[in-house]
């Protein structure tokens, strides 16, 4: 009987001669249709099953399944007719699997050569008795032959059927066919053979089936979805029984055996099997077309299962967290620093909620780039004591004149490289790399494996540093890691190999590593970014990027808000993570600091589970010097504000310009050089506030002259010629005025108070 067949009965109703005469007709008609159909068969040669039948239904119906680090299975590529299965399982099928499945579908199996005569003339007599086709007497070796090119259900269709199934069974022999059938028959909507449906189903190889579980499993190719045990277990199982009673009619289990079987409770072991695609099997897909055509039957990734399934509850949670503002996805990639392997991926809150891959997504990364141009400014010869303007100033680009704002809106002045990079600061960025060049900052991305930046310099222009191009989330993390791993990149692999058809296990070639920054730049920049009190003036103590353990960290945001980007790194690991939404619509009063930071605080806390972290080693080459915090300048006596800083070893710096005696003449009208008009300052929560001065300093003039200084109309300071003045900072819109009794000249600043942290990205 074939899977499809319904069981025929007596004909009820109209029995009058007419009938009988139009069934003979049409019983005739299809007699003569069907020798034709046979004579024009064997003449055309269609009569011939495809060479390689095993070839044919791999590319149908193969899968190829996506395993962790450890072995365990992550996912599964489905083949061209979207399906799971294995490879063949070969003799390894239960003897019960066997039994069922020949009582179920073909108990003369091993006696006809192909072709079921028997079961063909019961199936032509139950279809006169019909008027129409109702059964087809297809034996497993004719349903093998439907699988490599399903039909109607026509009689020249049947024909072909026929006569490629006695080739098929001549050429292979029933025991090479009968591993085709427990290969590629369909157990389920979305399931192909026997093997991987007793996983799905039983959670067990298909050696190990019980009578009840193999007697169920034999019955579902009749109707894989009408039967699909996901959705109608009773309804499947009421099949199974008929057939566990067919098997003791036939010998081929005693009362005995056929009673233990009914007993058996059958749990499945999952209620839906389904083929997980998700984004690791996008990737892989496109990787492996690359690949031998030989069949790749497994994929050996270098992803933590555990891993993956621990992040994507925390993923959603954030998400969820963020909804009330606008965001509607969120990203999420770990790498291991030491191998440059990602050990978790994950490119939405699920596969079923967005088609595309967050992690992959090229966006702007806002200021999540400005790291790599100061690491590329420091193996220039530039410290973090050197000094960047933050004030108003105007850059020609192609398209007119650029006057680059920080995300703030405010200025400080002359700022240090630390200060400039932990606070992420836009115009000292844009500054520091119109100094060293956009050309050396477009080489060094590419050099970081940012290939997303595929346009020229000339294209990017300065705002590159500002996020002015798209980098994905993969591309970011393998860029820090490379400064978590002291200068070195390597691509970020998440592949190591693959097994083929034919047994042979291929890994996939590697990058050799190439080193980007020399160790002291390297470090130099994350030793910036861990920092806490060189952030504190823009994002405050105790946020999302300081963690209890030694970590470095960078957030981003890009224009219009469309996207949040944090990367925090540590020795062993770095994590990257962006929120947004798919579709480039706006986040409402989000920033990297309040959206993908948390994120990638979490899952950095979820690697590291009160572990012992190690501090990022200081590389030779660096030493302690004390530096004024307020002119960059090795530190003089004079200087209230000296603090200690790494400077490579034999570091030349001139000494402090801002305190202590001031040689040369002056000239032209008087101004005042510092504090820049506009300046913006914040009090640091964690430093004395007696110790947060600002020095004040006026050029031009005469020279010898003595200058009275005033702030808010109240005198401060009376100084000698150009002399620094100092003044104790507090909150509030400030005037300073400076006067020689002749001439004069005043600024406005800002001081925030020490309060909620100013976000700056």
């Amino acid at each position: 009987m074939g899977p499809h067949a319904p069981t025929a009965g007596p004909i009820a109703g109209n029995t009058g001669v007419g009938h009988w005469r139009g069934i003979r007709t049409a019983a005739a008609g299809a007699g003569a249709l069907a020798l034709a159909a046979l004579v024009g068969l064997w003449v055309s040669g269609l009569w011939r099953a495809p060479p390689d039948p095993a070839t044919v239904l791999r590319t149908l119906y193969g899968s190829t399944r996506l395993l962790d680090r450890h072995g365990r299975a992550l996912s599964v590529l489905t083949g061209a007719l979207h399906t799971q299965t294995r490879a063949g399982p070969g003799g390894a099928v239960a003897a019960w699997l066997v039994r069922a499945t020949l009582a179920a579908e073909d108990r003369r199996y091993f006696d006809h050569p192909g072709v079921d005569a028997w079961a063909l003339l019961r199936a032509c007599r139950q279809n006169v008795a019909a008027g129409r086709i109702v059964s087809g007497a297809s034996t497993l070796t004719q349903q093998v032959v439907k699988l490599m090119a399903p039909r109607d259900r026509s009689v020249a269709a049947k024909a072909k059927e026929a006569l490629q199934a006695l080739d098929l069974d001549r050429r292979l022999g029933k025991a090479a066919v009968l591993d085709l059938y427990f290969a590629y028959a369909p157990y389920g909507p979305l399931l192909r053979g026997a093997d991987a449906a007793a996983r799905a189903y039983f959670a067990k190889p298909v050696a190990d089936l019980t009578l009840a579980e193999a007697a169920l499993l034999a019955v579902l190719p009749r109707a894989p979805s009408r039967l699909d045990p996901a959705r109608h277990l009773e309804r499947a199982q009421a099949d199974q029984r008929r057939l566990l009673d067919r098997m003791e009619a036939l010998g081929w289990a005693t009362a005995a055996e056929v009673a233990r079987a009914r007993a058996q409770s059958l749990a499945l072991a999952q209620t839906a099997p389904r083929p997980l695609p998700g984004h690791v099997a996008d990737l892989a897909r496109n990787r492996l077309d690359a690949l031998p055509a030989t069949g790749v039957v497994a994929v050996h990734t270098t992803l933590d299962a555990a891993l993956q399934q621990d992040l994507e509850p925390l993923l959603r949670r954030h998400v969820e967290r963020l909804g009330a503002s606008g965001v509607s996805q969120a990203a999420l990639v770990v790498v291991e620093n030491a191998s440059g392997a990602v050990r978790a991926m994950l490119g939405s809150t699920g596969w079923q909620h967005a088609a595309v891959n967050g992690a992959l997504a090229r966006r702007q990364p806002g200021s999540a780039l400005k790291p790599f141009a100061y690491a590329a400014a420091f193996d220039r010869g530039w410290t973090p004591a050197s000094l960047l303007d933050d004030a108003p100033a105007h850059f020609p680009t192609p398209q007119g004149d650029w006057l680059p704002r920080n995300y703030s809106d405010k200025w400080r002045g002359r700022v240090r490289a630390r200060e400039a990079l932990a606070c992420s600061l836009n115009v000292p960025a844009v500054h520091l790399v119109d100094s060293i060049g956009i050309e050396a900052l477009r080489t060094t991305l590419a050099a970081l494996g940012l290939r997303s930046l595929a346009q020229s310099s000339a294209h990017y222009g300065l705002g590159l540093v500002l996020g002015d191009g798209e980098v994905t989330l993969l591309e970011l993390a393998g860029a820090a890691a490379t400064l978590a791993r002291g200068g070195t990149f390597a691509m970020p692999r998440w592949i190591e190999a693959v097994d083929l058809a034919d047994g042979e296990s291929v890994p996939l070639p590697r990058d050799p590593p190439r080193r980007v920054f020399s160790a002291v730049a390297a470090y130099l920049a994350t030793d910036v970014l861990a920092d806490p009190d060189a952030r504190a003036p823009a994002f405050g103590r105790g946020g999302p990027l300081e963690l209890p353990f030694p970590a470095a960290g960078k957030t981003g945001t890009s224009k219009g808000f469309r996207d949040n980007w944090a990367v925090l790194w540590t020795p062993t690991w770095t994590v990257a993570a962006w929120a947004g939404n798919f579709d480039g619509s706006p986040m409402r009063d989000v920033s990297g600091v309040t959206g993908a930071a948390p994120l990638a605080h979490d899952a950095l806390l979820r690697l590291v589970r009160g572990q012992p972290t190690p501090a990022f080693a200081v590389p030779d080459g660096l030493v302690r010097g004390r530096v004024c915090a307020l002119s960059g300048g090795a530190a003089t006596p004079q200087c209230p504000h000296a603090l200690d800083e790494w400077l490579p070893r034999g570091a030349s710096l001139p000494p402090c310009s801002q305190h202590g005696p001031v040689t040369g003449v002056a000239r032209g009208p008087l101004r005042i050089a510092e504090p820049w008009d506009g300046a913006v300052y914040w009090l640091d929560s964690v430093r004395p506030a007696g110790d947060q001065m600002l020095a004040l300093r006026a050029d031009g003039g005469q020279p010898g002259v003595r200058l009275r200084w005033r702030v808010d109309a109240a005198d401060i300071a009376d100084v000698t010629g150009h002399e620094r003045a100092f003044w104790s900072l507090r909150p509030g819109a400030h005037r300073i005025e400076v006067t020689d009794g002749t001439q004069s000249a005043a600024v406005r600043i800002d001081v925030e108070g020490v309060g909620p942290a100013q976000v700056t990205e």
